[in-house]
């Protein structure tokens, strides 16, 4: 629904609003969501963060050189990707890999600089062994309001691997005072500098995850909370 503006919004909103009352209970996938919640519903909402599962990322480190920076996700023309390829143009020296298939990907392709490769869609199973040739990570999701409260996957693949992860400016990551935000191209070139200067910073936020996202502990949090 939070595709949508205008009057359909309004509309389904007013029946999400009437389903959130009704409920037994709300579980919210991050802070700033609950807060949302809370305001619009008048319940009190319980926190369980998105999960990822540290087996589905097991795999050797890959020593390569020069500098890579990579995307993946689905490619369509609301996400902004066309950022990555204009920080590409400036950043000539470094390699961008963008994987995914989507509605715009021919467009991006006819678009993409000589230092961009875009070897199309990857099956989730063989990810991470692409994720592992990147030095730092770019994610990024659609600007509906839907998208301030939760963090991509991406980004959670990339921190469990230990890579720095740049992404696009959410609420979401003002909750964990995540540094590396983005929502113009300088600013997108600026941060990927840094974190390519500084890859160590990616082992923060791998212990971050493994910390708080491990999908093995959102489970029991889940359980409890329903069996509360």
């Amino acid at each position: 629904m939070y595709y949508y503006s205008g009057w359909v919004y309004k509309i389904l909103h007013f029946i999400e609003k009437i389903e959130w009352r009704m409920v037994d209970k709300i579980i919210a996938i991050s802070k700033s969501m609950a807060e949302y919640v809370e305001k619009e519903s008048g319940r009190k909402v319980k926190i369980t963060l998105d999960p990822i599962d540290p087996k589905d990322f097991k795999v050797e480190p890959f020593k390569h050189r020069g500098g890579i920076v990579m995307f993946h996700g689905l490619l369509t023309k609301n996400k902004g990707i066309d950022m990555i390829l204009e920080a590409a143009k400036i950043m000539e020296g470094i390699n961008f890999i963008i994987i995914g298939d989507g509605p715009d990907y021919k467009r991006l392709v006819t678009l993409a600089p000589k230092n961009v490769f875009m070897p199309g869609w990857i099956a989730f199973d063989q990810i991470k062994y692409h994720l592992q040739l990147a030095d730092v990570g770019i994610a990024i999701r659609s600007k509906n309001p839907g998208n301030e409260y939760v963090v991509t996957s991406p980004f959670l693949q990339y921190c469990i691997l230990g890579k720095p992860c740049v992404v696009s400016k959410r609420k979401v990551f003002d909750d964990i005072n995540y540094p590396y935000q983005f929502s113009n191209v300088d600013e997108l070139v600026k941060q990927l500098r840094y974190c390519l200067d500084n890859k160590e910073v990616g082992s923060k936020w791998q212990k971050y995850v493994l910390e708080n996202h491990n999908a093995e502990k959102i489970a029991e949090e889940i359980w409890k909370i329903l069996n509360s």
